[in-house]
């Protein structure tokens, strides 16, 4: 789900004129703007780090800004909220959200931002949809629409938690508003989609995509409905990938004749050596280039290989992350169980 961050802005003026006339005076002032323009510096690389997703990089010059405000700076608290919660540290996230609200005084846009983004790291804390956890994200984005009505991405997310908990009435109710108010926003077909079918909300349903493979044939989700789905993501230049291999092709050769399919997406940026790599060892399933990592990060996929399986409905069921000989049997295991549970 979306951070609605607005942009960060800040202007430092400086002194041009009559510097020679109260020395330490000016000297001070110099000083104060120099450690001023050091904060902005700090914030945009660090904004800068969160593009390029390299999140420790950006938590580091979040925690520099913050030291020259002393760590009074709400803006580098939710800067620092917001790389921890891409890091997966959702309680680490909550926290730098709570001082971020100590030190938001009466800017309630910014206070609504900060809540809705502790809304989302108490979210990603939760275990069961009636936890703790759950009924303070609840209670988060309500502050957040508390302190600006106008931060409709609170709405979308709060209206989502609701479904979460199975309050479907309620979820659809706030749903319908976020989409009456915001009519135009990313998240318009993701509202609609759980208005129609509440359980996406509660279910890991696989975001939608398309892909081209390399025999030229479209693919989207909604085409692989009805089927178990096992999306490898894998590369030619990484040796696990490689070793992989071999059990891949015994798994599409056990399975090919029943509800199954296995769908390669390669990170290569090289085209011809994944073309020859797949024609090379017969890699008969649907073979994809994501040489932009479209696919890879809609599934935040970031050490390859990574194994994703889906059920028949299209929900993500595993996850996996490496290769090891205990692999193909794992794979194997849970392809089975998965279709087992297609009904007759």
């Amino acid at each position: 789900m979306r951070v609605s961050i607005g942009r960060f802005l800040h202007c430092v003026l400086a002194l041009t004129i009559g510097l020679g006339a109260f020395p330490f005076l000016h000297s001070a002032r110099l000083q104060a703007q120099d450690k001023d323009a050091e904060y902005v510096a700090e914030m945009q690389k660090a904004d800068a780090a969160m593009s390029r997703q390299q999140f420790d990089e950006a938590l580091k010059s979040f925690k520099r800004a913050s030291s020259l405000r002393n760590k009074t700076s709400p803006e580098a608290h939710l800067g620092a909220a917001r790389a921890h919660h891409s890091m997966g540290a959702f309680d680490k996230a909550a926290d730098s959200c709570k001082e971020a609200v100590k030190h938001a005084g009466e800017d309630q846009e910014l206070l609504a931002r900060i809540q809705n983004q502790r809304g989302l790291s108490l979210f990603g804390l939760s275990q069961k949809p009636d936890d703790k956890h759950m009924r303070e994200a609840e209670a988060a984005f309500r502050a957040a629409l508390a302190a600006d009505s106008r931060h409709l991405i609170s709405q979308f997310n709060l209206g989502v938690a609701l479904l979460r908990q199975g309050r479907d009435d309620d979820g659809v109710a706030e749903l319908n508003a976020f989409l009456e108010g915001a009519p135009n926003a990313p998240e318009v077909a993701d509202a609609r989609r759980f208005i129609d079918n509440p359980r996406r909300a509660r279910e890991n349903y696989a975001p939608a995509f398309t892909l081209t493979t390399l025999d030229e044939r479209r693919l989207t989700l909604e085409d692989l409905k009805g089927k178990v789905v096992l999306l490898d993501f894998w590369a030619t230049w990484c040796g696990p990938c490689r070793q992989a291999t071999p059990g891949l092709k015994v798994l599409h050769s056990k399975y090919k004749d029943r509800p199954f399919l296995i769908v390669g997406v390669s990170l290569d940026s090289e085209q011809t050596a994944w073309r020859s790599y797949v024609k090379d060892n017969e890699m008969e399933w649907p073979q994809y280039l994501d040489r932009n990592r479209r696919i890879a990060q809609l599934f935040r996929v970031r050490p390859i290989p990574t194994y994703v399986v889906l059920d028949h409905e299209g929900i993500v069921r595993e996850t996996r992350e490496g290769w090891s000989p205990s692999v193909d049997g794992w794979l194997d295991s849970v392809v089975k169980k998965y279709l087992k549970t297609i009904p007759e």
